[in-house]
């Protein structure tokens, strides 16, 4: 009898986590932090990262698409003073260790579609133990979680905050113009 019931509940478990019905984003190692985010919280898990995971495909880039990577600006004081009105400034807080954040670079960055938006507003991408500017960058703005993605408008101000990786770039780019649009 106490074969079948471990046996029932390790199927159960496994049933519950292939249908995403658990954050296991805990056994990730990451920390979470305590501050509420905007929005829905599309954030990765590790039962994403399984076989049988797709991604909707991505859009075929026009000819005037931006082709290249993007092209990050290491300095929000850099960005804050090359901003334009009409742009966003969106900061990806990483660190090196960090598996989700080595995962937005692999799959969301590197997108069409969102290395097209890159091209029209100011991406920054910041070590947050970098133990220079990037650290001390990262305390300034509660950073507690990595990745830790913000939204600032062209003056500086910040617009949006999202714990956590994305799933997809689609979801990503929703997120981010929503963000935008509260500027």
């Amino acid at each position: 009898m106490r074969h079948f019931t471990i046996t029932f509940l390790g199927v159960c478990l496994a049933a519950v986590i292939a249908l995403g019905a658990v954050d296991t984003s805990a056994q990730s190692g990451r920390r979470r932090s305590a501050a509420p985010s905007q929005g829905p919280v599309p954030t990765m898990t590790t039962d994403d990262l399984g076989p049988g995971h797709t991604a909707a495909p991505a859009p075929e880039p026009d000819a005037t698409a931006h082709s290249g990577p993007i092209e990050w600006v290491r300095s929000f004081d850099d960005a804050r003073k090359s901003a334009r009105a009409d742009q966003i400034i969106f900061v990806d807080v990483y660190t090196d260790w960090c598996g989700f954040c080595r995962m937005m670079d692999r799959n969301i960055f590197t997108d069409a579609s969102v290395r097209r938006y890159a091209s029209e507003h100011i991406f920054v991408k910041i070590n947050a133990e970098d133990r220079g500017d990037g650290t001390r960058f990262a305390r300034g703005a509660q950073v507690g979680s990595y990745p830790t993605l913000l939204v600032y408008n062209s003056a500086g101000k910040l617009i949006g905050r999202q714990s956590g990786a994305f799933r997809r770039p689609g979801d990503f780019l929703d997120w981010l113009v929503l963000t935008a649009s509260r500027r």
